[in-house]
């Protein structure tokens, strides 16, 4: 009986067929997946903000409100004590005030002063006031505002003075607690005959910065 002999080549070929076809193929099939995969969007969980003297510190340097021309008197932070005090001033013909001070303390810091200070109802803010009242001073329109979820306690101060500066002004004086932090506005009227319904008007866009991220 006569053999029949096959190339070596011919095995090659049928058993390259038979484990899986054209290797060109597959590369075209793997790069084409890996191109789909790379043009679906990838959704990231975003980052929760840390409201702190460093937060707080950054978004005061760049403290700006849309119809007011500030501009900045001093700046003194203090990252070892966690304290921030910048002062504005404005033309009050223009803006209803003279000056804008935004402070900030650590309440982690405050020791055993922190129950004194931490005031969570508009009654706490009022009593601690009428404690440390001044001799010449008066207090009025305490209120309670809520913006953007972020609760506000203030008030009008007439008969104010600066120990180096002004006498007898008036003052709109607010109080919020962020995080940590003990965050007072203050905005200063000299004229005290001057009508402070642009400096309120004013201390609401404060509140209205504050309380956003």
């Amino acid at each position: 009986m006569k053999k029949t002999i096959y190339p070596i080549a011919l095995f090659t070929a049928i058993l390259f067929t038979a484990c899986g076809g054209n290797t060109e193929e597959k590369k075209e099939t793997t790069t084409a997946e890996t191109e789909k995969k790379a043009e679906e969007p990838v959704f990231e969980e975003p980052k929760e903000v840390v409201k702190d003297y460093n937060w707080l510190s950054a978004k005061l340097d760049n403290f700006t409100i849309e119809g007011y021309t500030l501009t900045v008197d001093s700046k003194n932070d203090n990252a070892d004590n966690q304290d921030i005090r910048r002062t504005w001033t404005a033309d009050p013909a223009a803006v209803g005030f003279d000056k804008l001070n935004i402070t900030s303390s650590s309440l982690s810091r405050s020791g055993n002063q922190r129950q004194e200070l931490e005031h969570k109802s508009l009654q706490e803010f009022q009593d601690y006031t009428m404690k440390y009242k001044g001799e010449t001073t008066k207090y009025e329109d305490f209120k309670e505002d809520n913006v953007n979820g972020q609760v506000f306690y203030s008030k009008v101060i007439k008969g104010m003075s600066e120990s180096l500066g002004k006498k007898d002004f008036n003052m709109i004086h607010g109080e919020t607690f962020i995080g940590d932090l003990n965050v007072q506005y203050r905005i200063s009227v000299y004229d005290n005959k001057a009508d402070l319904s642009k400096a309120k008007e004013f201390a609401a866009k404060v509140m209205e910065f504050l309380s956003n991220e």
